[in-house]
């Protein structure tokens, strides 16, 4: 017989547990909250198995069996192979007749059925085993090590600076973030595009953009990325694939969107990465943007950073679904998965699997990755330490910084030493205190620069560019 949890959690994992019993983490959210139908307080099985089948969690047959009250499992499991041989026989079933209700079910004409499934083997739940992370070389372990550490670097300095007066405006920093920019992008190839929001210094970084040109773009000169006129918020990097960082919260979600568009117009096999945060999925732009996403079959990855806080206000408090802002993805037909960011090797292994839907399919999906910020929403937060508490943020900087957990990995598998981390940490150090030194050196925008970089037209002197005119209110 079914028992149903009808609480959130337990409706999105009642399934997974009765189909994969102790393996639970194995099963994708998405996946498995599309198992779960709830009807009349039945499980309506045939759609149950369709979205499966359909979302490739399953691979077997089916027999027309759509509503079951009862019924019965039987299991054979291999827990090293990863796949298991499940077979439900009901004891009491109905099928439908003429629909009356917006989920068709009928009178009582079934009695006994079996159905035999097979499960994919998926991510293990040793995500170092995953086929993506067991091609990742000793060199490439410690690059990933490397560029996480450059980041924090970069972001302390930068913090530095902007406390000495250097750098004016808005500084959002992505202490404590860096395994997710860095786990996803590592996956990324020649037709893949990335995009986020305004705490973007990771991302660029990640990008393969230089230290020297981000920290002179926040001192506003002109060697910078954006010739000392984005600022922190607006590193961009077109030769790179990287369409920059965003200001205005959610923004940057329908230019992922066309970004996707593009890909599958010119028939290319890519995936477009949108980074947001927790806090703009409550605007709207992003809720079209998961529309068309869905509508279209857009190669669309959809990652929410989530770090709990939107802005000084938790989750909890501020977002519908507050224990699981992806499942919103089921309302567009759309693959959801949450998974926590602080392991490189969970964090590859669980995006892998959407930017292959992404570059076969063309299919969207949209990831939650927990993850946390140590410093405030930006360095004018003063409120930091009053709507979390200093023990929190603690525990987050001795339990979970992903840097230490990589380093640990990697020192544990004898891929290197202490005083070998330690070295790359000292040339990070290096490379950020001489892109100090190189913005500080650097020259401002010279004033007639001003009417530079507004208009496409006017700088590459097209006939547009030399018949219009700028004009200002007086």
């Amino acid at each position: 017989m079914f028992f149903i949890d009808r609480s959130p959690e337990g409706k999105r994992f009642a399934l997974a547990r009765l189909l994969f019993p102790g393996i639970g983490s194995h099963v994708t959210p998405g996946v498995v909250a599309g198992l779960l139908i709830e009807v009349d307080r039945r499980v309506m099985f045939l759609a149950v198995l369709e979205r499966a089948l359909r979302d490739g969690a399953l691979m077997g047959s089916r027999t027309d069996i759509p509503l079951l009250d009862h019924g019965e499992w039987s299991e054979q499991r291999n827990r090293n192979g990863g796949k298991q041989k499940i077979t439900f026989t009901t004891r009491r079933g109905r099928q439908p007749t003429a629909p009356r209700s917006p989920v068709a079910c009928g009178p009582n004409l079934a009695s006994i059925a079996t159905l035999t499934l097979m499960a994919k083997k998926s991510a293990p739940a040793n995500h170092a085993e995953a086929p993506i992370n067991q091609a990742l070389t000793k060199e490439a372990k410690i690059d990933l090590y490397r560029q996480m550490t450059r980041i924090r670097k970069f972001e302390q300095a930068s913090l530095l600076a902007y406390n000495s007066g250097k750098i004016g405006g808005f500084l959002h920093l992505y202490i404590g973030q860096e395994s997710v920019v860095i786990g996803t992008q590592s996956l990324l190839g020649e037709n893949d595009h990335t995009i986020t929001a305004y705490r973007n210094h990771g991302h660029g970084l990640a990008a393969g953009m230089g230290m020297n040109e981000l920290m002179a773009e926040m001192f506003g000169k002109a060697t910078g990325c954006s010739r000392g006129k984005g600022g922190s918020m607006h590193f961009f990097a077109p030769d790179k694939n990287y369409w920059g960082g965003h200001g205005i919260v959610a923004g940057q979600t329908p230019l992922g969107l066309g970004l996707a568009y593009g890909l599958k117009y010119r028939g290319l096999k890519g995936a477009a990465l949108c980074f947001l945060g927790d806090g703009a999925v409550n605007q709207g732009a992003f809720h079209e943007s998961l529309n068309l996403a869905a509508l279209w079959d857009l190669p669309v990855i959809y990652i929410i950073e989530n770090n709990g806080y939107s802005m000084g206000t938790s989750q909890q408090r501020s977002s519908a679904f507050g224990e699981c802002l992806a499942q919103r993805a089921e309302g567009y037909g759309m693959a959801w998965e949450r998974f926590d960011g602080t392991d490189l090797y969970e964090v590859r292994a669980r995006t892998q699997i959407a930017i292959e839907r992404a570059r076969s399919e063309s299919k969207p999906t949209l990831l939650e990755i927990a993850t946390y910020r140590w410093e405030g929403h930006s360095v004018a937060d003063a409120m930091k330490t009053v709507y979390r508490t200093k023990e929190e943020v603690e525990r987050y900087q001795n339990e979970r910084d992903p840097i230490i957990v990589w380093k640990n990995n990697l020192i544990t598998e004898g891929v290197f030493t202490e005083a070998e981390a330690k070295q790359i940490d000292k040339a990070a150090q290096k490379e950020a205190d001489a892109a100090v030194e190189f913005a500080d050196e650097s020259p401002f925008p010279e004033p007639e620069t001003i009417f530079e970089d507004v208009y496409a037209e006017v700088d590459n002197k097209t006939a547009a560019g030399e018949t219009g005119r700028h004009f200002f209110n007086d």
